[in-house]
């Protein structure tokens, strides 16, 4: 089962530490289920694992579970966002790698199995006070600077990098959330365009604004 935006499949038990097993089992089931129809059984089973090993891992129970899945999920995401664009990328240009994190969003939107982003989905049923809303920010934060980053390698101006920036990672959580729901319109080239045009728009007006101040009145 391909789980949101890296591949999670179900684990092999072999020599893979309590830990490891208990977090696996949660990122895939919470994704498949949601955080509130996967219960702390349903975990033991799909790890192996028993219910004082949980417990002895994770004192705070199913809420420090989820939250620490969601951390470690978040860890392997946001670079393999990037390495993914990279790649895709028709060139390494800055500008074509950010575009390329809309090719990744709607290659991954087409998988089997893909229901939405993981941290949107279970950030929308997770309390403001729990654990795992901190973790889900924190991540969006991380991609949002990764993807400011890029932007000022292109040569977007400071004054506006955080702006666009923030702009940009909107749509790209919408492209993410309407492909779970509209795959086959592929939202996310809508939302590529829309960044493709606000990227031109920004790299090219200080250029205009130049050329005119240099032309005799």
């Amino acid at each position: 089962m391909i789980d949101g935006l890296t591949a999670e499949r179900a684990p092999d038990r072999s020599g893979v530490p309590v830990r490891r097993r208990l977090l696996q089992a949660t990122s895939r089931l919470v994704y498949q289920h949601g955080v509130a129809a996967t219960g702390i059984d349903a975990i033991l089973r799909a790890a192996g694992v028993a219910r004082m090993s949980l417990y002895r891992h994770f004192p705070g129970g199913k809420d420090e579970l989820v939250a620490m899945a969601l951390a470690d999920r978040s860890e392997r995401t946001v670079e393999h966002v990037i390495d993914s664009a990279r790649a895709l990328a028709a060139d390494a240009s800055p500008v074509e790698v950010v575009l390329a994190v809309f090719d990744v969003a709607d290659a991954t939107a087409q998988r089997p199995g893909y229901r939405g982003c993981p941290f949107l989905n279970a950030a929308a049923e997770l309390p403001v006070d729990h654990p795992g809303r901190a973790v889900v920010l924190d991540h969006k934060r991380c991609m949002r600077r990764r993807l400011t980053e890029l932007l000022l390698e292109a040569g977007v101006r400071p004054a506006a990098v955080d702006r666009l920036g923030g702009t940009i990672l909107l749509l790209f959580d919408g492209a993410l959330t309407a492909g779970g729901l509209t795959p086959h319109e592929h939202p996310a080239r809508l939302a590529r365009s829309v960044a493709a045009d606000l990227l031109h728009a920004e790299l090219t007006a200080p250029r205009a604004a130049a050329r005119a101040a240099a032309s005799p009145g």
